[in-house]
């Protein structure tokens, strides 16, 4: 669980460095911000999680 968390917090930290230090760009090379979201939790089916997360973007 400790690793899951520690997962969360970093996923957090790149985005949010991430768009402080503009290393985000978009299809033209300008630097864009990312919304800082959370992960969602695992689904019962790996597939259905990956197509959720992705979906969420």
């Amino acid at each position: 669980v400790h690793a899951l968390i520690q997962r969360h917090d970093s996923f957090t930290l790149t985005i949010t460095m991430g768009n402080e230090n503009k290393w985000f760009l978009d299809h033209t090379g300008s630097p864009t911000q990312l919304p800082v979201v959370q992960l969602l939790h695992d689904e019962p089916t790996r597939w259905d999680s990956v197509y959720v997360m992705l979906n969420r973007l």
